[in-house]
């Protein structure tokens, strides 16, 4: 099914594409998942959205989320 979205190449060729777009689909999803949720987990996905459209992906605009300072400790004798 996939593979009749690509009807430049021959049949062959395009299954073969084909079966590798589904590969990294799958692969990109399963290891964004082990990762959890957070920024690993983003940049596996992005990875895999550079892999299968062969460019960077456009920046993200969202604010980052600050985490309050921890107070500085000193040893003190």
């Amino acid at each position: 099914m996939l593979a009749a979205q690509i009807p430049e190449l021959p049949r062959k060729a395009a299954r073969k594409q084909a079966m590798a777009v589904i590969a990294t689909l799958m692969g990109t999803l399963v290891l964004a998942r082990v990762a959890g949720n957070g920024d690993f987990s983003d940049e596996i996905l992005g990875a895999g959205r550079e892999a299968l459209l062969g460019r960077t992906a456009p920046p993200k605009s969202r604010a980052k989320k600050s985490r309050p300072k921890k107070a500085a400790t000193s040893a003190r004798p």
